[in-house]
């Protein structure tokens, strides 16, 4: 593919990446509004989104397996599809009498078709351009158009206040992005048959620092899931922020994040990064232990804010590395076992999260730093194992490059001779 097409196909797939950033951020952030708002308790929401988020993670694995050479392009126009169908059925629903397993099902159909479009735009980037830093840009770009769904949802709670219709308004303007999604990935869709890999689960368990890797996507969804899952009951309900002020403060605390998350790509990275580890998790360990102890609502409001400034920074280190060192043609596969655990780590965290908040802030937050701890010690854990298969990997390659050389050299010397030889007996 040349390079102008490759250009062309990065700039319509990073559009796809606002719009559904967009969709993402004002529905993700308010749905737990809605459910509550169509009679559901706190408990019955935690236990809905856990149930979505397990089944989301399983059928990544499962489409992998069953549909090894199905390129990623068409997992997003399918799933994006499947989304939105579901969304404007759940419009429809909002405050209505109906069953609670169609809820069920169709936030079921949601979240799992969510999963797989995040999935598998990464691995659909890689075939264009691979790197760390576009990692980064891929996460910076989603981050902030949520940033952009925040600001839109602030502005109808803003001017709407009616017994919970603002946020079924809010999913309405969802569907719309989430429409337009579907009419954008019809735009990537020509120009990608000379790239078809096959994506396999053969050679990616080979590497330890893949396998740890593995488990801290796991445990590091239920450490932030544990406290974040219902970050906006806690600014409503503790904190006492009304609605309106919630919206705000989640969008400052994004943009911030946001901000600096691209300064630090550019100007703040350590070259340690066993030291990047510390600045990214060191002051949510500090916060939390904090509110553990000082369980007061402004307390409560700080710690949310510095876990929201700093969760989007050096992603490129703690997410990248163990993404990029993957091969090609297995990333696909690989990204959806990492989705396998990161979902279910969000589901457990999700369920963990609705039931200690009933007991109280203070059991949340010393789990979410007892949490926040044991997933920092196996991410350096898995940096240190990730540096020795590069090295590990540099030196194959290197062996690799001299038998070719050898080879060359020795296939060069016998022409010489044979030519040699001729001349003599000429």
């Amino acid at each position: 593919m040349d390079s102008k097409l490759k250009k062309r196909n990065i700039i319509w797939i990073m559009l796809f990446v606002a719009f559904f950033g967009i969709s993402m951020g004002l529905w993700e952030n308010y749905k737990i509004i809605w459910l509550e708002g169509t009679g559901f308790s706190i408990l019955n929401i935690s236990t809905i989104l856990s149930i979505s988020l397990i089944v989301g993670g399983v059928f990544a694995v499962v489409v992998n397996v069953c549909f090894r050479k199905l390129d990623p392009k068409y997992v997003i126009q399918y799933c994006i599809l499947l989304k939105t169908i579901s969304m404007i059925l759940l419009i429809f629903l909002f405050q209505k009498n109906v069953s609670v397993a169609i809820v069920y099902i169709l936030f079921i159909f949601d979240g799992v078709a969510g999963s797989l479009v995040f999935n598998a735009i990464y691995p659909f980037i890689t075939k264009y351009q691979k790197s760390d830093k576009m990692y980064s840009v891929f996460k910076i770009t989603d981050y902030t158009t949520r940033d952009v769904g925040l600001g839109v949802a602030m502005f109808v709670i803003s001017f709407i206040t009616a017994n919970y219709l603002e946020y079924n308004i809010i999913l309405i303007i969802a569907t719309v992005l989430s429409l337009f999604c579907v009419l954008i990935s019809l735009m990537f869709a020509k120009g990608d048959k000379t790239v078809s890999p096959k994506f396999k689960f053969k050679g990616i368990f080979e590497k330890r620092s893949v396998r740890l890797y593995y488990l801290y996507a796991f445990i590091s969804p239920i450490a932030y899931d544990s406290v974040m899952s219902f970050q906006v009951i806690i600014l409503r309900d503790f904190a006492l922020l009304s609605m309106n002020w919630v919206s705000i403060f989640l969008l400052i605390a994004g943009v911030a994040g946001d901000i600096f998350a691209v300064f630090a790509l550019y100007k703040l990275t350590p070259k340690n990064d066993y030291l990047t580890v510390i600045c990214k998790f060191g002051a949510r360990f500090l916060v939390y232990l904090l509110m553990s102890i000082i369980a007061t609502p402004a307390m409560a409001i700080i710690a949310l804010f510095v876990v929201l400034f700093f969760s989007r920074t050096y992603e490129d280190v703690t997410d990248g590395k163990f993404i990029n060192v993957v091969k090609q043609e297995n990333r696909f596969a690989h990204s959806n076992i990492r989705y396998l655990f990161s979902r279910t780590g969000h589901a457990l965290g999700t369920f963990i999260s609705g039931l200690l908040i009933i007991c109280g802030m203070r059991y949340l937050f010393i789990v979410g730093a007892i949490l926040v701890l044991t997933q920092s010690i196996l991410l350096c854990i898995g940096l240190y194992y990730l540096k020795k298969d590069e090295k590990k990997m540099l030196i194959a390659s290197s062996k690799s490059f001299q038998k070719k050389f050898v080879f060359k050299k020795e296939l060069d010397n016998s022409l010489q001779i044979k030519k040699k030889f001729k001349l003599r007996k000429y």
